[in-house]
């Protein structure tokens, strides 16, 4: 059987931590600082304690616009503006998607924010058929498998004619698993799981055993 969809997840797996990494860790604290005269590491710590109040099984803890509006940040656009450019695509990537592409629907389901996405894939988005990110237009998480479920309803595809990848257990493994979706971890690190792919390449080669195997 071959699968009608591949779904990959966006940080991590198709680009490089470092864009959320300096947006979280860096720009935003940086902007808590200024604003209220606090040093740099005072203005991270009473934002992470902020942000362990949401907690991330809900959409708000993803979303740039809610925590800019809650810390009075104000307008994003500018703060988007600034932090185009710090994206980096893995190199292997768009190889891959031009490989699978040729006969498979792909698609992004990403915890990141939609305007997060609309930078970070910018130069690759014609390669998709949706770019989803779960927080912004389903209002849910990815660690939640109904997430997963509602993707396929929106595709009109089953579970089963579906492969996602990605480099977090729970979100990008668990969860589709439950939602009866095959999913593969990426483990960029190859810390020696055997079941892991280290990249997209090897990740291209796996899907197209499964299919060669008549696997669902």
């Amino acid at each position: 059987m071959r699968y009608k969809v591949i779904s990959f997840d966006a940080d991590g797996t198709l680009v490089d931590h470092q864009f959320s990494h300096i947006v979280w860790f860096e720009k935003i604290p940086e902007r808590y600082a200024e604003k209220n005269g606090l040093g740099i590491d005072d203005a991270r710590s009473e934002l992470f304690r902020q942000f362990g109040t949401v907690g991330d099984e809900n959409p708000d803890w993803f979303s740039l616009d809610y925590w800019f509006h809650r810390l009075g940040l104000g307008d994003t656009s500018s703060f988007l503006e600034e932090i185009k450019g710090l994206e980096i695509l893995y190199p292997e990537v768009e190889e891959v998607l031009e490989m699978l592409g040729a006969e498979h629907r792909l698609i992004v389901t990403s915890n990141a924010p939609k305007e997060f996405l609309d930078i970070e894939l910018k130069s690759i988005e014609d390669r998709f058929d949706q770019i989803f990110s779960v927080p912004s237009h389903l209002r849910m998480v990815k660690k939640d498998p109904r997430s997963y479920q509602k993707v396929c309803s929106l595709l009109g595809v089953e579970a089963g004619e579906v492969v996602h990848v990605g480099d977090r257990w729970f979100d990008d493994v668990d969860s589709p698993l439950k939602a009866g979706i095959t999913a593969v971890h990426l483990d960029r690190e190859d810390q020696g799981n055997s079941d892991s792919v280290v990249n997209l390449k090897e990740f291209g080669k796996r899907v197209l055993e499964l299919e060669g195997n008549g696997f669902q």
